[in-house]
């Protein structure tokens, strides 16, 4: 069985030539990192419970990287998604600090797994930006990061949404990756894995689970639908698995309205003394998963293996309700709130329907990109906070754009103000916070690229005949990091740079 999902994997995924590993605690950062890295862009997500996957490619490797959310339900399990991982990446919330310990206990406990020992991590410590972030030698020093031993480690701060720091992180991984060390301890893993392939001892709900995740199901969607909902289906042979696909399978073809409207009923013919609370639990986990997850296959075995913590139908219950509370007389009979955490919901406003967010999604599918629109589009949706992604690429555009047209003088101005703004009254300007200094210097470097450059040209050509400005971290040649990120009078006004001046066009020209 193992070797069967291990085989699921490598077709979907191929065999990368780097396998990377990200944890950290929920909200720590971890999606946000992937795609900004991948796409470069902030993304709106939602928290993770499954799996998400991206091949990124930097300095000409390739590395597979999984995104794991929810791993404490699934951790019996890791092993058999993540042999042959070669790397781990583990992002902390440096705003974090009642949580710190608990970003601790995670990190040893993943550097003590046998599967993963000696392999090189890095550490991302994010939000860097805010007031009351961590400095990283506290960080250090709390988590005993200098009692690693037998591996190479490297904390890096970075901001992720202004795509600060990964790149400079990353560099090291794959550095550390190509290291002799971490080369002499991938063949001695290979040649283990070669000798320990189906002989580790498994406890009996892993046995399950691995049997649950390799099972290949004969029929359609539709065929077994019309099973369900004919009575067809064996009421002997209805398990854990089979609740999670008709659930599936109805939000597949019915959507979710539908499916709450006719999924209670029709489970009163297979379960005896029916838990409604239990089931309306696993819809909303299920659709949540469904929503939250790619799934690379379009189908329910794909939909599992990238969601492997569905199948723990014990421990994922008893995280949001108590047991008293769960299989009360009163939850078999009507629907009773969680009351450990709240159920995680993919619309912010309870009154949105799911028929809503498909249309909004076939809706965005349809319309152009940001770097699609036009100049005047651009700029209109930037002024109305209708931008539906924002990047440091879109922020250089935002003040080309303006001083452009407007001249320094009015330009600045209005950089400023929309800035502001954006920041104040826009949906995807979550948690970020606006900086005087930082606005200054993209000014001042994108109105110097303006000022060297032809005049009548677009905003791609611009960049190509200035491909420095797209180095989010440009500041770093002229200001510490600490000036810049963790000063916050730097926040409130201009303050000068401490390694060497910016640049104007006087002393630009005079180096030619």
């Amino acid at each position: 069985m193992t070797s069967r999902i291990r085989a699921m994997l490598n077709k979907l995924y191929h065999a990368p030539e780097y396998r990377v590993l990200t944890m950290g605690l929920d909200a720590s950062g971890k999606t946000t990192v992937l795609y900004m890295l991948k796409l470069g862009e902030i993304v709106c997500t939602i928290p993770t419970i499954g799996f998400n996957v991206e091949t990124i490619v930097h300095e000409n490797s390739s590395l597979t990287i999984w995104d794991v959310g929810g791993c404490d339900k699934i951790r019996p399990l890791l092993r058999h998604y993540f042999q042959n991982t070669q790397a781990l990446i583990m992002v902390i919330d440096a705003n974090d600090r009642e949580r710190l310990s608990e970003a601790n206990e995670e990190l040893w406990r993943i550097l003590c797994a046998e599967e993963l020992i000696n392999l090189p991590v890095l550490i991302f410590l994010n939000k860097v930006d805010l007031p009351n972030s961590m400095k990283s030698d506290y960080v250090i020093q709390k988590m005993n990061l200098n009692n690693i031993r037998n591996r190479q480690w490297h904390l890096q701060t970075c901001c992720a949404c202004a795509n600060v720091g990964l790149h400079e992180g990353l560099t090291w991984l794959v550095h550390a990756l190509k290291s002799p060390h971490t080369l002499g301890i991938m063949n001695k893993i290979k040649e283990s894995n070669v000798s320990t392939a189906e002989t580790t001892e498994t406890d009996h709900n892993e046995d399950k689970s691995l049997e649950w995740l390799s099972q290949i199901d004969a029929d359609t969607n539709e065929e077994f639908l019309e099973k369900f909902e004919t009575h067809q289906l064996s009421v002997d042979a209805f398990d854990h698995r089979t609740l999670l696909r008709i659930i599936w399978v109805n939000l597949t073809i019915y959507g979710r309205q539908k499916t709450v409207k006719v999924l209670f009923d029709r489970f009163k013919s297979y379960i005896n003394d029916m838990n409604e609370t239990l089931i309306y639990f696993w819809l909303q986990i299920v659709h949540y998963a469904f929503e939250a997850t790619k799934n690379p296959t379009n189908d329910f075995t794909g939909f599992l293996l990238m969601n492997p913590q569905l199948l723990n139908e014990t421990e994922v219950p008893l995280s949001y309700y108590k047991k008293d509370t769960l299989f009360s007389s009163q939850a078999k009979i009507t629907i009773v709130l969680p009351d450990l955490k709240q159920l995680p919901s993919i619309v912010r406003a309870s009154s949105a329907s799911t028929n809503k967010i498909v249309e909004k999604k076939i809706d965005s599918a349809l319309e152009p990109t940001v770097d699609e629109l036009d100049d005047d589009e651009f700029l209109k949706q930037f002024e109305t906070n209708a931008l539906k992604s924002w990047s440091h690429k879109t922020h250089l555009r935002m003040a080309w754009l303006y001083l452009i047209r407007d001249g320094r003088r009015a330009g600045v101005n209005k950089i400023f103000d929309g800035i502001k703004n954006f920041i104040q009254n826009s949906p995807i300007a979550r948690k970020t916070t606006f900086h005087f200094t930082m606005t200054y210097f993209w000014i001042q470097m994108v109105d110097l690229a303006i000022a060297q450059s032809p005049k009548q040209i677009s905003f791609e050509e611009y960049l190509r005949l200035n491909p420095h400005l797209l180095n989010g971290g440009l500041f770093l040649e002229y200001y510490k990091k600490d000036t810049m990120l963790n000063n916050p009078i730097a926040r409130q006004e201009m303050v000068l740079p401490d390694i060497k001046p910016l640049p104007t066009l006087v002393t630009a020209n005079s180096k030619k």
